[in-house]
């Protein structure tokens, strides 16, 4: 990303470019969308770039170091509704920001049904930018209402409408009758330093119906025991039955995406 980025910059300035707007690769095909407005120092240029929630945080800091005056501005949103919402320098930790200009956001099981405020409920969202409809859509469609489109996600408002993003919902399964967020535990799991990457698939227990089991990747020896008991206490739903799984780096498998390949863990043999 250095390189590329300090690339553009350096043609912005030799080349009497005004604007300079491109998508650039950032690290295992996942993009970010770069508008560049050059200054006489190409150091103090202002970039503008829009980048996928999940990696805002690891991106940021190199940013800076390329061009200090950046402005980084993390989105969410999805192909079917392009924009939902954006942050500014007063989005809290792990929100997503507020709505983007010109977008309604309800949350509840449907758009005419909404949940009070602060609490669960599944993305609804009408704005300028939707889709129509898919190639060969002839049938009913759950993610769509009227002319609300759902992205398929759980999320939560505050006060200031700031959304919080829980997880998808098709992800979503139970473990005696209490729900499991995966990526409530996946995003625990990647607070800590050692582990790159981490993913939660359900599997049968005779037991309970379901268990948890989460794949690491990671280059070192982890007390498994100990994390795993850490999981189950921050998170109330996981119980005795969890389980983690490590996973060297190169064996963890992705997707093109660049996103853990769920479908592949999940028939996996433990």
């Amino acid at each position: 990303l250095y390189a590329s980025l300090t690339s553009y910059l350096e043609y912005v300035k030799n080349n009497d470019v005004n604007l300079w707007s491109g998508i650039s690769e950032f690290e295992d095909n996942q993009f970010i969308w770069v508008n560049i407005w050059p200054s006489e120092d190409y150091r103090e240029t202002f970039m503008k770039t829009w980048l996928d929630s999940s990696k805002s945080g690891e991106f940021s800091m190199e940013l800076s170091e390329i061009a200090p005056n950046a402005e980084l501005k993390q989105f969410y949103g999805s192909s079917e509704t392009s924009f939902i919402t954006i942050s500014d320098l007063l989005t809290p930790v792990n929100s997503v920001g507020k709505a983007y200009p010109g977008v309604e956001i309800v949350l509840g099981d449907q758009p005419d049904t909404p949940v009070s405020l602060g609490e669960t409920g599944r993305v609804w969202v009408r704005s300028p930018y939707l889709f129509s409809k898919y190639v060969g859509e002839n049938s009913f469609n759950l993610n769509r209402f009227s002319d609300w489109v759902s992205p398929g996600e759980l999320a939560k408002l505050d006060l200031d409408q700031n959304l919080f993003i829980l997880g998808r919902i098709d992800r979503i399964f139970k473990i005696k009758d209490q729900a499991i967020i995966p990526e409530e535990i996946e995003n625990y799991l990647l607070t800590k330093k050692d582990i790159m990457d981490a993913a939660v698939v359900k599997k049968n227990d005779v037991l309970r119906g379901n268990k948890a089991v989460a794949y690491i990747a990671t280059s070192e020896r982890l007390d498994i025991e100990k994390l795993k008991l850490e999981c189950i206490s921050s998170i109330p739903p996981l119980d005795g039955s969890f389980q983690i799984i490590e996973l060297s780096p190169e064996k963890f498998p992705f997707l093109p995406s660049g996103k853990p390949d769920i479908y592949k863990l999940q028939h996996w043999d433990i």
